[in-house]
């Protein structure tokens, strides 16, 4: 059998594995459901776009037969279209000014399209739901209400507090997905740099850059919010997950400004902890990488630490 597609069968095979974990109902088995890209990833960014193809249809007939349809269409979403999307983006390259020196496709971008491919999901999600009494919020409404259903029932500001999540849930969930995608992206291409097999070279995350458009579709977003009815759903819902790109981006200023301090690991450390325990301060961020985009940050007050990407 070709090496080639042996990676790949192997590599669909893993992934399918990975996302079928949580049917275990073993403890922390939905961190390998979290992992279930990252197969295709590596077959993808070691071997190119065909073979993460490949894979990704090992994996989708595998979960099809194994379970059902619903299943196989969830995994298509959350797993095997950010992979394809992000391995036919990275592999992209063009002459660089110098001889022998490849120009490859900006993360930035690649990061534009997984987040245009949440939206262009949300937008199906809101498609799906006008048939249904409340649309988009009140599926998730009665999502909510089933999974606190003892909770809610003898707490009141329980059921307030679900009533309120329910209008941005799908928003939440996309933003995390978004999330996840990146940082399996960048675990698959690091792992891969580490044993020389990378199509292409490290990159330098901390300097990415966003289109403009970005930050147009978020102040679109934010304005359709105020509207009722499906506008309004989906400016709720998409401004969360517009918002992430921008917290990323917001990230990488402050990766890059703190090469100017002198404990820089520890006052990073402290950063992500307040992040984790104060959750408003990810608006801060966010605004941070708004900023940026406009006025560059990182240009102005940022020390360049030597590294830049491999060509």
């Amino acid at each position: 059998m070709n090496r080639g597609l042996l990676i790949a069968l192997i590599g669909g095979l893993a992934s399918a594995t990975c996302f079928l974990a949580i049917r275990s109902g073993a403890p922390g088995a939905v961190v390998f459901t979290y992992l279930a890209s990252v197969p295709l990833l590596v077959v993808g960014l070691s071997q190119g776009l065909a073979p993460t193809i490949v894979s990704a249809s090992v994996a989708i007939i595998s979960i099809f037969i194994g379970l059902y349809a619903t299943a196989a269409g969830v995994y298509i979403a959350i797993s095997a279209l950010p992979a394809i999307i992000v391995v036919r983006q990275a592999l992209f390259s063009r002459p660089g000014p110098n001889p022998n020196e490849l120009e490859w496709y900006p993360i930035g971008l690649i990061l534009s399209w997984l987040t245009s491919c949440g939206l262009l999901l949300l937008g199906f999600l809101i498609v799906y739901t006008l048939g249904e009494e409340g649309g988009l919020a009140g599926v998730s409404q009665r999502l909510l209400d089933k999974v606190f259903l003892v909770i809610a029932k003898n707490n009141p500001q329980v059921s307030k507090f679900i009533s309120i999540l329910a209008v941005y849930l799908p928003g939440m969930l996309l933003s995390v997905w978004l999330l996840i995608s990146v940082v399996n992206s960048a675990l698959s291409q690091n792992f891969l740099s580490r044993i020389g097999h990378s199509i292409r070279p490290l990159p330098t995350y901390s300097g990415f850059e966003l289109p403009n458009w970005m930050s147009f579709a978020l102040a679109t977003a934010i304005l359709l919010s105020f509207f009722p009815g499906p506008l309004g759903d989906f400016g709720r819902n998409a401004s969360p997950l517009l918002s992430t790109p921008f917290f990323l981006l917001g990230l990488a200023v402050i990766h890059t400004l703190s090469w100017q301090l002198g404990a820089r690991k520890v006052v990073l450390a402290g950063l992500y902890i307040l992040l984790i325990v104060v959750g408003w301060l990810s608006a801060v961020v966010v605004i941070l990488g708004v900023l940026e985009q406009w006025i560059s940050l990182r240009r102005r007050y940022g020390k360049s630490n030597g590294n830049q990407e491999n060509h």
